[in-house]
């Protein structure tokens, strides 16, 4: 045995014998991946990457790397641009402390 971790995206056309609908919602699996799902990304985000990873990757007849390529920089770009415009959807939602709940003051704080 290994300590190797599988990491795989597939289309799942059965499941126990049952035909699984022919759609990215459904039928694409990703395994041992850092993957949209386990990622806090908007839903808009979300739906994009699974897009390209169904579309373009897993039901494409030939692989055509220029179209992922461009299609990921359009993904990049559509974040950038929403952090510019100061969406702070693309952020990881955190509670932030007040400042009078830490002691030493920011100036005497060692780092």
């Amino acid at each position: 045995m290994t300590n190797a971790k599988k990491k795989h995206i597939s289309k799942q056309e059965l499941q126990e014998g049952n035909l699984v609908p022919n759609n990215q919602d459904q039928s694409l699996e990703i395994k041992g991946l850092q993957n949209c799902k386990k990622l806090v990304l908007q839903k808009k985000t979300t739906k994009e990457l699974s897009h390209i990873l169904y579309e373009d990757i897993v039901n494409a007849e030939e692989l055509d790397q220029l179209k992922i390529l461009n299609e990921l920089a359009i993904v990049e770009k559509n974040i950038y641009v929403s952090i510019n415009n100061g969406d702070t959807t693309t952020f990881k939602p955190q509670r932030i402390k007040a400042m009078s709940a830490y002691e030493k003051s920011y100036e005497n704080s060692r780092y």
